[in-house]
């Protein structure tokens, strides 16, 4: 697939594993002209604020492991690593399977799938489902989590979007950032993300 470069972006990739397994969380972020700087300070948010959230709702058999912030301005620009706060979760009992997750929806100004994303957070643990469902507790917590960590990146000047490379089915000769201006977590029944199913 050939890159497509975008304007003044920046994503974020925050990867974690349990065992031999690997997963992460995709993060698009618009700065316009940002600096090696910025893209330092992000991913010092990243790793700072998302991970120690994150591996405080985490089960302990899962760990993160680093954010890698890509300057998506062009295919050969800066890439920066952040893994200061690596280290396991806290939670105990059973571990879920890394495909069952909680889903938060992230909404722009724009109609169409295009215009909307998706977080797939894993890496809980069974007491945090009760009949089949995740507890309104954990909903609770990750919302707070979103907000206190929305706030530090909006601190550093960056705005957290989504980003569309296809128009139709059709590759963009620019991928598009619209701001997420709302995230909200819909059902409280697990989601799948399929593409973690028999990861190495």
């Amino acid at each position: 697939m050939p890159f497509i470069p975008v304007p003044d972006g920046a994503l974020a990739v925050v990867s974690y594993v349990k065992g031999t397994e690997s997963f992460s969380n995709s993060f698009w972020f618009r700065f316009p002209d940002f600096t090696y700087a910025d893209q330092e300070a992000l991913a010092a948010v990243m790793d700072a604020e998302w991970a120690t959230r994150w591996r405080n709702n985490a089960h302990s058999a899962c760990s993160y492991i680093h954010t890698t912030v890509y300057d998506m301005r062009s295919e050969a620009a800066p890439i920066v690593v952040a893994n200061a706060n690596q280290g396991p979760g806290v939670g105990t009992g059973e571990v879920l399977p890394i495909n069952v997750a909680l889903v938060v929806s992230l909404y722009t100004g724009a109609r169409g799938k295009t215009g909307r994303g998706r977080h797939y957070l894993s890496g809980f643990s069974e007491s945090q489902i009760a009949n089949g469902n995740f507890t309104t507790s954990l909903k609770n917590t990750v919302l707070s989590w979103y907000a206190s960590w929305r706030a530090l990146v909006d601190a550093t000047n960056w705005a957290w979007c989504v980003c569309s490379k296809y128009e139709g089915g059709v590759p963009r000769a620019e991928g598009l950032l619209r701001v997420v201006f709302d995230y909200q977590i819909r059902s409280l029944i697990p989601g799948s993300q399929r593409r973690r199913l028999d990861r190495p």
